[in-house]
């Protein structure tokens, strides 16, 4: 069993920072509407992040490699959900690793698309296309 604390545990209010003034005043505080942009409900699990002391995942239009590397890498939430952003492109993580460098010349993928993916970059890259 975890020692981490619970969702559940979270939200019966066993934990008095998650209930404290000054989280209640953060969500009550809030704009009624939202922008919606890239992101835009990550200070939410940031916030419950630092106030209840648990894992939270960072959700809301991410689709940026490089914004889902700096919500981890900044520790403003320990995951990120990317729902319909993998429905979209369901090899966005391949292309994410690309994207961040982990992954040079196609070698994460699976070997039959990678050969000719990496064929077809060089070829692109040939022709100044990109």
């Amino acid at each position: 069993p975890s020692s981490a604390p619970s969702v559940a545990a979270a939200c019966s209010g066993q934990f008095g920072s998650l209930r404290s003034s000054r989280a209640s005043a953060t969500m009550s505080d809030r704009p009624k509407r939202m922008t919606i942009e890239q992101g835009f409900q990550v200070p939410f699990a940031d916030r419950i992040r630092q106030d209840a002391d648990m894992a939270t995942m960072g959700v809301g239009f991410l689709w940026d490699p490089e914004v889902c590397e700096a919500v981890v890498a900044e520790g403003r939430s320990d995951m990120v959900a990317l729902a319909r952003e993998l429905l979209n492109d369901p090899n966005w993580p391949l292309h994410a690793a690309a994207t961040l460098g982990a992954d040079d010349g196609h070698q994460m993928w699976p070997p039959e698309a990678g050969w000719w993916l990496m064929k077809r970059q060089r070829l692109v890259e040939k022709l100044g296309l990109r």
